[in-house]
């Protein structure tokens, strides 16, 4: 339902000329194919996964070069959304297992 929602921004973005549409959409787009590859096609072989990453990855790109190219609060708020769910995602995954380490001993 998301990945036609953003669809439809897109074509909306473009019908109305609104680039911020536009950057929506296409983010939502990228980012609901990524997740269909990754939870509903078996990703055994190599190329999907490496397609897997190649759109949660144009999913954010998207989103930060909109922020740069419009300026948009929304854009902006998002970005450091995500920027602040990574750093604390690469923090806990390195803190989390030295941390566990030590509480059993």
């Amino acid at each position: 339902l998301l990945l036609i929602l953003g669809f439809i921004l897109v074509v909306d973005g473009l019908i109305r000329n609104s680039i911020l549409h536009i950057i929506i959409g296409l983010s939502l787009t990228f980012g609901w194919v990524s997740i269909v590859l990754t939870c509903y096609v078996r990703s055994d072989s190599r190329i999907m996964r490496i397609l897997e990453i190649v759109f949660g990855s144009m999913a954010l790109i998207i989103i930060f070069y909109g922020y740069f190219l419009t300026g948009a609060l929304i854009l902006m708020v998002a970005a450091v959304a995500i920027l602040t769910l990574f750093v604390l995602a690469f923090i806990l995954s390195y803190l989390l297992p030295s941390l566990m380490s030590r509480i059993r001993c």
